[in-house]
């Protein structure tokens, strides 16, 4: 049975609408066709120079994170969760968007953070 036909319930083989609506093939020319599949299939460009930084300070950013929860393990302090969590959502959203201002809003976050005082100290008072 030919891929246009279907069988309604007890009414026997009817027409499909969908290749009545698909474009004549044999009319066409080679170059047409391989022009209409080459612009309607052809796959967006990934890992392009700036993509690929982007993943690397990405990765930097999440192990930065990560370091700074093992810190937070180590000596409990609000500050160390509120920057892990700037630095890994930044890195988290810069993947995810494949932008590069998820970065720089982690650091700024960050910043923030540090500046209001929730950054830990390293010198003793």
């Amino acid at each position: 049975m030919h891929a246009g036909f279907f069988l309604w319930p007890g009414k026997g083989p009817r027409r499909c609408g969908l290749v009545d609506r698909l474009p004549n093939i044999a009319e066409r020319s080679v170059a047409e066709i391989q022009v209409v599949v080459l612009t309607a299939y052809a796959p967006p460009l990934y890992n392009t120079s700036m993509e690929i930084f982007l993943y690397i300070f990405s990765a930097l950013f999440i192990l930065f994170a990560l370091g700074i929860l093992f810190a937070y393990t180590r000596k409990p302090h609000p500050g160390l969760l509120l920057m892990a969590a700037a630095y890994g959502g930044g890195a988290g959203a810069a993947i995810a968007l494949v932008e590069g201002w998820p970065l720089l809003a982690g650091i700024g976050v960050a910043w923030v953070v540090k500046m209001i005082g929730l950054d830990p100290d390293s010198r003793k008072r």
